[in-house]
């Protein structure tokens, strides 16, 4: 029991240490102005922000039709909250993870940047 307190109490410790040590640091050597592509992507974030949900959603459908044509079959009537059954190895599951991620990027930060474009539009996002 008293190692799971200093557990705790170091972890508490290192963590806020860890944080501090990452704020000086971006601080002291990353406090540039950005590019001209940076700050088109800053402009875009809350764009971003907005959107990245409907995308990702999108890109996992998308996976699951992939998974489907490919054989392997996914139980939606057996899904819970965090996982859907389906028969795939773990490395089929981290290979679904990478693709959700890059098209979701790339989708995300694509189409932010379009409605950054639309005039009126870019004044609210």
């Amino acid at each position: 029991m008293s190692g799971i307190i200093i557990y705790v109490l170091v972890a508490g410790v290192a963590v806020i240490a860890i944080s501090y040590a990452m704020v000086g640091l971006c601080q002291r050597y990353c406090n540039k102005p950005p590019s001209k592509f940076g700050a088109a992507l800053n402009s875009a974030a809350y764009a971003a922000y907005i959107i990245h949900p409907l995308v990702m959603v999108a890109a996992t459908f998308f996976w699951q039709q992939i998974l489907t044509v490919v054989g392997v079959h996914v139980d939606l009537a057996n899904a819970s909250t965090y996982e859907v059954p389906a028969d795939m190895s773990p490395a089929l599951r981290w290979v679904g993870f990478l693709f959700v991620l890059t098209v979701t990027q790339v989708l995300v930060w694509l189409l932010a940047l379009g409605l950054k474009r639309i005039p009126g539009l870019d004044k609210i996002i």
